[in-house]
């Protein structure tokens, strides 16, 4: 069993899509780019990216201005609709019995985790890397520099290491950083997102069986 386990949030640990989903159709619109209430929002990819796929028009510096009022909204009701899946909550609490460390790597800047990890996994992880500790992310840097700074800083290597991720980025940046990577179709993944994942598991309960084995 490795003994250091990486996770990422929206999707893996935490159900939010409604509250992304409303909070990012309020943004835009507030900023002058009207979309239906039941607009699809694909949740998963770093914000800027989902308003460009949600709404292909919104230029450079619109788009700005909607991450950052969707920041806004989100810093004053953007858990209020969100939960952790089913199981998630024990599934930490076993892997913390078995001696792994548990790390969390997501999309989400460093503020907007804040309350979210305090409300549910509060000593329930060892470390968390957001785009907000990598140097000019923005510039074209994946989670696959994430990935480095975290092993970095632990001093370990890709081989001890299990990525838990439902995005197709999840996957590809896991794979290229030699780290095993598990697929959480249980999320957001859609068609072949997960195509190139190690293993698959099909809900909560599966992930641990499927982590104890490798």
């Amino acid at each position: 069993m490795k003994k250091y386990i990486m996770f990422d949030l929206d999707g893996t640990l935490i159900d939010s899509s409604k509250d992304v989903t409303r909070l990012l159709i309020k943004s835009l619109c507030d900023c002058g780019y009207p979309v239906s209430p039941d607009t699809y929002i694909k949740i998963g990819p770093p914000l800027n990216q989902m308003i460009n796929a949600t709404v292909p028009s919104v230029t450079p510096e619109d788009n700005k201005k909607v991450v950052e009022h969707f920041r806004k909204l989100y810093k004053d009701s953007g858990t209020v609709m969100t939960f952790p899946y089913e199981g998630i909550i024990n599934l930490l609490k076993q892997l913390r019995r078995d001696d792994c460390k548990i790390f969390i790597v997501t999309y989400k800047p460093r503020p907007m985790c804040k309350e979210l990890l305090q409300k549910f996994f509060d000593g329930l992880y060892d470390d968390l890397v957001t785009p907000t500790d990598i140097e000019d992310f923005e510039d074209g840097k994946t989670k696959v520099d994430m990935f480095k700074l975290l092993l970095n800083k632990w001093q370990i290597s890709p081989c001890d290491c299990v990525m838990i991720g439902d995005a197709k980025s999840d996957i590809e940046c896991a794979n290229a950083s030699g780290i095993i990577s598990i697929g959480a179709e249980y999320g957001y993944a859609q068609d072949n997102d997960l195509i190139n994942a190690n293993y698959l598991v099909s809900d909560v309960e599966k992930l641990y069986e499927c982590i104890r084995n490798i």
